[in-house]
Order: structure tokens, then sequence, then C-alpha cells
């Protein structure tokens, strides 16, 4: 505020009380007419007093209201306009701030009377070279700089700080890092930079695309490689494609590889060689598929790499997995004193590789291998003292999941849901094998935690094979997954009561009778008991009447049951009125039924909704797959994590009931649901601050 104002009201003011008394009525009226406008401008700038407080303070949102109230209550002086472009230029809203400059402009030349035409010329000056006003001045002085800020195109490179760059380049594809790279030698040393942006290095079906790099891309990569530590390549082209994307990635030199993951189908050996000798030194963890995954045909020698190649260029794996749909062809190669896991798939691995396999490789805790026959146990008894996991015959290497496959160590049902358990043995896809063969393993590995078998009704002879399993014990066990015939029942029933701490028993397309509940029921401690059947494959059928009185011993044992998980899947034996009872087990945490169920004297929706926190208090999570329940069956759920699959008369009105019913959920999960609208749904969960899971059944989709 300047003293002028205060001092030219004064004089107004005084003159107009002298006049009165003067009886000068003419002059008080001037005078009078001349304070208001006096106080008027002391008004504005009162108010740009505290306009310029908060601006300094950094509070710009009140700065610019108060800058507005002053444009609106006194639109003829230049002050807010002037105040109001200078914070829209602060808060990067040029375009803004050149509106309110015209806006001003257009409005201070009509009460100045100064002819538009001027206005509108690049200086604002009169015919005779002077400027017209300095407030118009002040304001177009505002004006070009705000129109000299929005011509000015932002370099975030130089302007963001290293770790924001860096963050923002993590979200990038590999291309769009090697265009940044184009950019300009700027960026292209900023690139250079941030090497922890591009530590991993992933092409997956879906994303970019390999086979559109040319040789100068390449020769980008080049410069990134040595920052690269984690490499996944998913090749899906045809095999030229391929070979071509292998020969120039061989040309890169990974120096610093520490993990590589190569799913390819087309590609020969000797490419394959050029990449791992550039990067092997430095491998601690390999992933290689070959072959088509669904068929079991050997392809040619010049499509493959060895595996005793593998481990000739890569000296120092950790961790490797070896996928071929040929043959091992492995009779020895160099030490790999520090192998820890092997997972390893042929044609037909042959006891003699895997007794070379365990020579060479003397370090490996968690064995894995696919298509092998049972007499591998033996070699297993015989050099296998460090071996902790072992995993017979698991299910192929598939690529729509090798990728969540390299995380669990297993597409394998069983090896994932034990992982957990620090010694494990895994037959249970292991045709022709017998206690014989089993139990020396067993007694020599004393601390085996987990333990999965199979015993087939198209086996002769079975009750002699396996009688002397029936003494087998330990204290150490804590999963048990079986598949037994009725003429074993008995011998099975017996190992499950002799081992007091079993924790978790699952059984897979058996018929359970009173024999082996009866065992189950001894155990004090069981917490996870699971029967499960193939979904496509004729069902075994489960006795509901013994399965009802199993569930009933534990609803009956009250807060004694430690009972926490059930797991029924493709059941089709059993009755929805057994599913009813699950609600009286007061210690179950967690319900996953999958499958249709007999519908008697209760429908299976009706038994759905009994399955709530008011009759479960520690439910946490129910997952429901193909069942065919209709809305009304799931409308009143509740518990923290609900999934639903395949559920196909399921509407997206009935998720909508169950989410607004609803006191505790926070994640529901989804998959292959015709009858939901997942956009609508994704509004509503997230309008009630639940996490929405949507899940495609293949990973290329």
């Amino acid at each position: 505020m300047s003293q002028q104002s205060l001092n030219d009201l004064a004089i107004s003011i005084n003159t107009s009380i002298k006049a009165l008394n003067e009886n000068e009525y003419n002059v008080v009226i001037n005078e009078t007419v001349a304070a208001v406008k006096q106080i008027d401008k002391v008004h504005v700038d009162v108010l740009s007093l505290r306009l310029t407080a908060y601006e300094k303070k950094g509070d710009l949102d009140k700065a610019y209201d108060i800058a507005l109230s002053i444009i609106s209550q006194f639109p003829t002086f230049n002050s807010g306009y002037v105040h109001a472009a200078t914070i829209l230029i602060k808060k990067r809203k040029p375009e803004l701030a050149i509106d309110i400059c015209n806006k001003g402009l257009e409005i201070l030349s009509v009460v100045q009377s100064i002819p538009t035409t001027i206005i509108a010329t690049p200086t604002p000056i009169s015919p005779i070279g002077r400027i017209i006003n300095p407030e118009l001045q002040a304001l177009y002085e505002i004006k070009k700089v705000a129109e000299q800020e929005q011509s000015c195109k932002i370099d975030f490179i130089k302007t963001l700080p290293y770790d924001i760059i860096t963050l923002v380049l993590k979200y990038l594809e590999m291309n769009d890092i090697i265009n940044c790279m184009k950019v300009s030698r700027s960026w292209h040393r900023s690139v250079l930079n941030c090497p922890s942006s591009f530590r991993e290095w992933r092409i997956l079906p879906g994303k970019e695309e390999l086979k559109d790099y040319d040789e100068t891309e390449y020769g980008f990569l080049k410069q990134l490689s040595d920052h690269i530590w984690c490499l996944d390549l998913f090749l899906q082209y045809e095999q030229p494609t391929q070979q071509k994307i292998i020969n120039l990635l061989a040309t890169v030199m990974f120096r610093h590889l520490r993990s590589f993951r190569l799913y390819c189908t087309d590609v020969n050996g000797e490419s394959l060689q050029n990449l791992l000798r550039g990067a092997g030194s430095s491998l601690e963890e390999l992933f290689i598929s070959f072959g088509d995954p669904f068929a079991f045909l050997p392809n040619d020698n010049d499509r493959k790499m060895l595996l005793s190649e593998i481990t000739e260029y890569c000296p120092n794996l950790k961790k490797l997995t070896y996928d071929t749909p040929g043959i091992l062809e492995y009779y020895g190669g160099p030490m790999l004193t520090q192998l820890t896991e092997l997972r390893i798939y042929g044609s037909e691995v042959e006891p003699e590789e895997v007794e070379c396999i365990l020579m060479d490789m003397p370090g490996i805790r968690e064995l894995s291998i696919g298509h092998c026959k049972s007499i591998v146990l033996r070699v297993l008894y015989k050099l296998g003292d460090n071996l902790r996991y072992i995993s017979l015959n698991p299910d192929r290497f598939q690529p729509d999941n090798m990728f969540s496959l390299i995380n669990d160590g297993n597409n394998n049902n069983t090896v994932s849901s034990t992982r957990k358990y620090d010694r494990m043995l895994d037959v249970h896809y292991c045709m022709r094998i017998t206690a014989a063969l089993l139990l020396p393993l067993l007694h020599k590995h004393k601390q085996t935690e987990a333990l999965t078998v199979n015993v087939t009704a198209s086996e002769p002879n079975n009750v002699e094979k396996w009688r002397s399993f029936a003494d087998f014990g330990s204290s150490y066990m804590r999963y048990m997954k079986f598949g037994f015939t009725s003429d074993t029942e008995e011998i099975f029933a017996s190992a499950v009561r002799n081992c007091p701490n079993l924790q978790e028993f699952e059984m897979r397309e058996c018929s359970p009778t009173h024999i082996m509940y009866s065992a189950l029921c001894s155990l004090v401690g069981l917490k996870r008991f699971v029967i499960t059947n193939d979904m496509e494959e004729p069902k075994t059928p489960v006795d509901d009447r013994n399965l009802r009185a199993f569930f009933e011993h534990h609803a009956t044992l009250g807060d004694r049951s430690t009972l926490e998980e059930v797991s029924l899947h493709y059941t089709d034996s059993v009755e929805a009125s057994t599913i009813q009872i699950l609600s009286k087990i007061k210690s179950l945490k967690v319900i996953d039924l999958a499958g249709p169920f007999l519908e008697g004297e209760m429908s299976i929706d009706t038994a759905l909704q009994t399955l709530t926190v008011s009759s479960l208090p520690l439910l946490d999570t129910i997952r429901l797959q193909a069942i065919p329940v209709i809305d009304e069956g799931i409308k009143k759920m509740d518990c923290r994590v609900i999934q639903l699959a395949y559920m196909d008369y399921i509407t997206t009105s009935g998720v909508e009931s169950l989410i607004s019913n609803s006191r505790l959920l926070k994640i529901l999960e989804v998959q292959d649901n015709e009858e939901i609208d997942i956009d609508e749904i994704q509004q509503i969960t997230k309008h009630n601050d639940i996490s929405l899971i949507i899940k495609t059944p293949s990973f290329f989709k």
C-alpha cells in the first residue's frame, strides 16, 4: 500500500469537510467522489498485501482466490489481473495466465478509451512511440512471460533429480529405454547413469516384440547389457525369427547376467552356446525350456542344447531348470559344486544319468526329475545324502505358467503347496513304485516332513508290494498326500496313525472308508484336509456317509478341533447337506470347494449360505470353482478373501449383493465368469475399498 494513496484520501476528506462548512457544495461533491476512488484503491492495496503474504507462505491457492476476488470487485484495477496471471505462471498453467491477461487488457482498454487495434499490437504504444499506460505495459509483460512458458518444452531428464528419473525409467519397456537413448547425447548419458532402472528385462507374451528390433537397437542394447542382471525371454515366433533373435542376443554379451530364463521351441544349440558363453561365468540361475510343451516327441539334436554343455558354460550355477522333450543324454560333465537346486525333464531320464548328475553336482539339496523310472529311488538312496527336497515325475513345465512356476519351484500343485516344508519326498506320479524302493530312502532321511505316494489299481499285487509300509511312522512327518486302492487302504491308514504330528492330509482319486477316516480322527493336530479328483477324467466316488461322519467328529470337538482348512475338488458324490456341516466346525479358516455336489434334501445354494463368520468366527477365505450355484447362494458369504472361478450362473447382480452385504471382504478374485461384468465390478469394489483380482485361464490371454 502506497503512502500517497492514504495522503490523497486524507486531503480529499479534509477538503470536503472544510468546503461543507463554507457551503461550497460542488466542491464537497467532487472531493467525495475522489475520496471514494481512493478508498477503492486502498481496499485493493490491502487485499494485495494479504495476497502477497499467502504467496510468500507458499499457499498459492488462497493467494489466487484473493486475486480473483479483486478482479470481481474491482475489474478496472490492474492489480487483480497481474497477481492472478503471476500465480498461474508459478503453478505452471501458462494457458490460463494468458487468458487472464487478455481479459485484463480488454477491460482496461475500454475503461481508458484505448483503441483495441493498439492493444492488439505486439507492444501497446501510441502513434508517437510512447507506452500507452504503465498498467497495460505490466499486463503485457506478464503475458509475454506466459507465452514463453507455454512454448517452452520441459526436458524432464534435465529437470528431475536422479532418483525420480530412475523411477520413471523403471516403468518403461526396454525398447522405450532404447528410444530414450536416441533422443540426444544428454538423454543417452542420463539413461546410462541410471543402471538400476534396467536390471531386469522381461520379454513376455503381450509385451514388447523382440522381432521388431534391428541391428541399431541391438547396438544400444550392448551399451546397457553390462547392467542387466535378470533376462527373461518367452519366444513364441516362427523358427527363423527365434533363431535370428538368439543370434543377435549372442552378440550382446551379457557379462554380468545373474538370472536367465528362456522358453523357445526352434533354436539350435550353437546359438545358445554363444549366448551363454558371454554370460555363463556370472550366471547363478538358469531356466531353459525347449520344444513343443504339449508333445513328448524329441526334437532334432541341432535344435537343442545338451545339459552337459550348459554345465560347461555355466560353472557357477546355483539353480538350474532344464526342460527338453528329447532324451537327456547326460553321462558326465564338469563339477558344479555350487548348484543346490536342479530340475530336469526329458523324455526318459535314466538311472545312470541321475547317478552321473549326483556325482558331478554333490551340493544339490532340491532335485526334481521329470519322466523317470521308480528305480531311480535306489540311486537317490545311494548318492543322495545331501538331498532334502525330492520330486519325481512332476507335471511338465508349461509355457503358460512358466514364469509363475519359477517362483514356486514347480507347477505341480503338491510341490507348490509344500514349499514351507524343509524336507520333502514327492513320488506321487512315479509309476510302479513299491514300499521296498521307498522305505530305505525314508529311513535314511528320517527327518522328512512331507510325503506323497500313489498306488493305482492297474498294478498287480499291491498288497504284497506295500504291506511293509504299514509299519512306517515318523514324528517328523507333517504332510501326506496319498492315492490308494481299497485293498491298500488299511496299510496307508496304519502309516497315518504312526505319524502323530501330521498336520496336512490329502487324498487324490481314491475312495476312503471308515478305515482311513478313523485314522484321521486319531490325529490331534490335523489342520488341513483335502480330497481331489481330476476335473475332466471319470471321478472316483467319495463315500458321503463316512465323510459326513468325519466332519461331524470335528464339529463335536468344538474348541478342541484343530482343523483349519477343508478342500473338496470334484467330489460329485458328496451331498450339499454334508457341506452344510462345515458351518459347525468353528476352527475353520479356509473352505475350498470345486465341482458340483449332489442336491438331495438341501440345495448347494442353501448350504453355502451357512458359511458365514456368524457361524465360523475364524473364517478367512472361501474359494468356489465350477459350482452350479446361483446368486442366492453367495450373497450372504462374508470373509476377508472370496475367490470365484468358472461360476457360470453367478451374475453381476449377485456379486454386487455379495459386496453390499459383506462387512469383512477385502479381496475379491474372479476368473472366467461369463455372466459377470468386470468393468462394473471394478467400480463397485473400488467404491467399497476392496481389492479386485482378475485372473485369466491362460497366460496367452
